[in-house]
């Protein structure tokens, strides 16, 4: 009997990527990823239905591990102000915190493509769209996040070492797109966040798992303008990595998580 290629997918399996995943320090959450954590090569997709629900907790711990092994990671127009303290209350050493503005899109789609050449990352997180506030749920295509964009991110994303994560509205959801990886973030009772796995290369994921991710007590604050000097500067908006007034539950938002499945961080 042949044994297939490494390199051949079976659709009703798990896709297990050449090398070895970067853990996401939720042991559930990576028996759910291919290669056993987030997939180097890989465009990953992350959805949320608004900003500061508690995105940048949940990549704490892998930020965390990179920085401290002297690996960057690149914040690509952020929406929001990134605020160092905020980063290094969640063990990121923010002095490995590099932030890129563009402006338009095109300049966007430039910067992102031109951080994957270099390589010289451990993990990229840009934001696709805008998300606004006012109508979390609304989502209209850009230039930028047309099919055939995101296939040309995926291809450049294919030939790096780091990671590579894109913020993208809860609404995205229902339009297609080439990036390999979708998941889903769902505020639940602070501060658990739940995680719904939309696409991956292996069977469907339909029971969101609910994960306590880290919480870094004082360290996350409005940014005042005292605090100006101790901040990674990015225009003029008050907001940090993340806001408690957000993180409010949406149970039920896609399904409903059952007890069993819940995840911290380190286990």
């Amino acid at each position: 009997m042949n044994t297939p290629h490494p390199a051949v997918w079976k659709g009703q399996a798990l896709h297990q990527t050449p090398g070895t995943g970067i853990s996401s320090s939720f042991r559930l959450l990576d028996r759910e990823l291919p290669g056993n954590g987030w997939p180097r090569g890989t465009l990953i997709e992350l959805l949320v239905n608004h900003l500061g629900i508690g995105e940048f907790r949940f990549l704490a711990p892998t930020l965390r591990s990179l920085t401290q092994s002297g690996q960057h990671v690149v914040l690509l127009t952020p929406p929001h102000l990134p605020y160092a303290q905020a980063f290094d209350a969640l063990g990121v050493d923010s002095s490995k915190v590099v932030v890129v503005n563009a402006q338009t899109p095109v300049d966007r789609l430039w910067a992102v493509e031109q951080t994957m050449k270099s390589n010289a990352f451990g993990a990229l997180i840009t934001w696709l769209d805008d998300l606004p506030a006012e109508h979390p749920r609304s989502h209209q295509a850009t230039s930028l996040t047309r099919p055939d964009r995101i296939r040309r991110l995926q291809l450049a994303a294919s030939r790096t070492q780091g990671l590579v994560f894109a913020f993208r509205p809860f609404a995205a959801q229902h339009h297609a797109s080439p990036a390999p990886l979708r998941l889903a973030l769902l505020p639940r009772r602070y501060p658990d966040l739940a995680v719904q796995v939309l696409k991956r290369r292996g069977p469907v994921m339909s029971t969101p798992i609910d994960i306590a991710i880290p919480v870094p007590g004082t360290g996350l604050r409005p940014v005042e303008p005292r605090d100006k000097d101790q901040a990674i500067v990015l225009g003029t908006s008050p907001h940090v990595v993340d806001r408690f007034r957000y993180s409010r539950s949406l149970s039920g938002a896609l399904s409903s998580p059952t007890s069993d499945l819940r995840s911290t961080a380190g286990q």
